[in-house]
């Protein structure tokens, strides 16, 4: 779980964490296109974690949850 995953975090280096932080990006990037909005928010925010100075991950996140709301707020008026 979630423990384990903080845990490891630890046991990685700068580097590898950079690298993983950028795999995290690549994918929330590919669940996006697929319109998943929910894995692509976690996979941005993993990379946030493993690499808060990754810039790209915080753009394509705010992007996200923008869309979330968007969605969230067309369906709320559509059911009125």
């Amino acid at each position: 779980g979630l423990a384990s995953v903080l845990h490891a975090y630890g046991k990685l280096s700068p580097d590898e964490l950079a690298h993983y932080a950028v795999l995290n990006l690549d994918l929330g990037t590919k669940r996006k296109q697929v319109g998943d909005l929910k894995g692509a928010i976690a996979y941005y925010q993993q990379a946030i974690a493993m690499n808060p100075d990754l810039a790209d991950a915080r753009d394509h996140l705010r992007l996200a949850l923008e869309q979330e709301n968007d969605i969230k707020i067309k369906v709320s008026c559509a059911k009125r």
